[in-house]
C-alpha cells in the first residue's frame, strides 16, 4: 500500500498543479436589454444615464483538470455543471460627441457604474448561489458612420473596473435608428464579460456572454 502511494503521489501532485479554475460560458441562452437617456450640460458635454440587464443560462462540461471555485465551494471535473446568471449594471457618465466629417463621429463617456451579479450554479448533487455588488469606474468609447438620415452603424466598447479585478467588458456591433426626435432604437450583436471577484484569488472567474441585443435610447 505504501509503495502504491509513493507511486501515485507524484502523478496526483502533477494533476493538482495543472488544474485550472475555468471561465463560465453562459451562451446557451443570453438576453440583453438596455435603456439609456442623456441630457445636455454644455455645448459639447452631456450627462448620460444607462441601465443594462443580462440574463444567461449555461450547461458546461468539466474535464479531469478543470474546476469552478466560488468562495468556499467548488465543482470539480469530470462532470457537468449548469446554472443561471442575472447581471444588472447602472452607469452615470459625462462626455460627448466629436464629428469626424459629414457622416462620421466618435463618442467618449466616463463616470461610475454599479453592478449587481447573481449566480446559481450546481450539478446533480449540489447547488451553490453567489451574489456580488460593487461600484466601479466606467469608460465607454464608440464610433459611428451614418448610413442614412435616420440610421447609424457603429462600434462601441465599454469597460468598468472595481475592487480587485471585478468589472464588465462589453463590445457591440450596432445599428441605431431614430424613430422620433427623442426616441432611438438600438440593436446589434454584443460580446460581454464579467469578472467575478469574491476577494479570494482562486475564486476569481470570468463569465462570458454573447448574443443579439436590443435597447432604447431617449436623448434630450
Amino acid at each position: 500500500m505504501n509503495r502504491l502511494l509513493v507511486t501515485l503521489l507524484p502523478g496526483l501532485a502533477l494533476v493538482s498543479s495543472c488544474a485550472t479554475n475555468v471561465d463560465i460560458d453562459a451562451d446557451d441562452r443570453t438576453q440583453f436589454t438596455s435603456l439609456q437617456t442623456s441630457f445636455p450640460l454644455q455645448d459639447d458635454l452631456r450627462l448620460r444615464l444607462q441601465a443594462t440587464r443580462v440574463d444567461g443560462s449555461f450547461s458546461q462540461q468539466l474535464d479531469y483538470t478543470e474546476y469552478i471555485r466560488l468562495d468556499d465551494s467548488s465543482f470539480s471535473g469530470p462532470g457537468e455543471v449548469e446554472g443561471d446568471i442575472e447581471l444588472t449594471y447602472y452607469s452615470v457618465a459625462i462626455g460627448g460627441n466629436r464629428a469626424g466629417g459629414d457622416s462620421f463621429r466618435t463618442e467618449t463617456y466616463y463616470g461610475i457604474s454599479q453592478t449587481h451579479f447573481d449566480l446559481n450554479l450546481g450539478n446533480d448533487t449540489e447547488r451553490l448561489e453567489a451574489s456580488d455588488e460593487s461600484v466601479e469606474f466606467y469608460l465607454q468609447f464608440a464610433t459611428y458612420a451614418a448610413i442614412s438620415e435616420s440610421a447609424d452603424f457603429g462600434f462601441r466598447w465599454a469597460l468598468s473596473l472595481g475592487r480587485g479585478l471585478s468589472g464588465i467588458s462589453e463590445i457591440d456591433l450596432l445599428l441605431e435608428y431614430e424613430l422620433a426626435e427623442h426616441l432611438q432604437l438600438t440593436g446589434g450583436y454584443r460580446w460581454f464579460d464579467y469578472q467575478y471577484d469574491s476577494g479570494t484569488e482562486d475564486s476569481n472567474i470570468l463569465v462570458d456572454f454573447d448574443g443579439p441585443f436590443l435597447g432604447i435610447q431617449v436623448p434630450f
